[in-house]
Parts: structure tokens; C-alpha cells; sequence
């Protein structure tokens, strides 16, 4: 979600737009991230290859949806994970990480 400022808002006006929609959920960015904006649910899910090497599952309910972050568990992937952690002067680890809530989270309808 490296939108410019722009864009950013045009994307949040057009889900603001549509009251069906729960939340914006993009992959492969780099980062694990959660945050609430302009009520809306949009979350970040760092890529598999690097640290911290792991995917997000959904599981879709009645009431809501649950992201739910998993970590690699082969010896090769979490060796390459735990490698790639101290990329860009050990600045990458902290950052793609992200807190518990943002890795794993309900999102409620709205």
C-alpha cells in the first residue's frame, strides 16, 4: 500500500463508497501492518520469500473475517527468513514485522 497521497485517497473514497465492503487486504507488500481508516479495515501482509517469512490465512464467517498470519516451518525457509531479517542495516526486521494485531485480527462487517 505505497500509494502516492493521492491515490491513497481515491482508494479510500471509493471504499468508503461501497458500505459492502468489509476491508482492503493487499499481499506481498512488504510489511505487516493493520490500521483503520476512515473506518475501514486495510492491512498490509508481507511477502513469503523474506522475513518474516510467513502468509496470511482468511477464514470467512457469518460475522466477520479472520486474518490469521503463518510462519514458514522448513529448516531452508525460516534459515532464509532469518537472513533476509537484517536487510537494509538491520532496519527491515522491526519494520515488516508489525505488531500481533497486525498480523493477526477480525475485521467485523460494518
Amino acid at each position: 500500500m505505497h500509494l502516492a497521497p493521492d491515490d491513497s485517497a481515491r482508494l479510500l473514497a471509493v471504499l468508503a463508497r461501497r458500505r459492502a465492503l468489509t476491508c482492503y487486504l493487499a499481499g506481498h507488500t512488504h510489511r505487516n501492518r493493520c490500521q483503520q481508516l476512515d473506518g475501514i479495515t486495510c492491512a498490509e501482509v508481507a511477502c513469503v520469500k523474506d522475513f518474516p517469512g510467513g502468509w496470511a490465512e482468511y477464514r470467512v464467517y457469518e460475522r466477520g473475517i479472520a486474518q490469521v498470519f503463518h510462519r514458514a516451518q522448513a529448516p531452508d525457509a525460516v534459515a532464509w527468513a532469518e537472513r533476509t531479517r537484517a536487510m537494509f542495516g538491520g532496519r527491515y526486521g522491526p519494520f515488516v514485522m508489525g505488531r500481533l494485531e497486525d498480523r493477526s485480527f477480525v475485521v467485523a462487517p460494518r
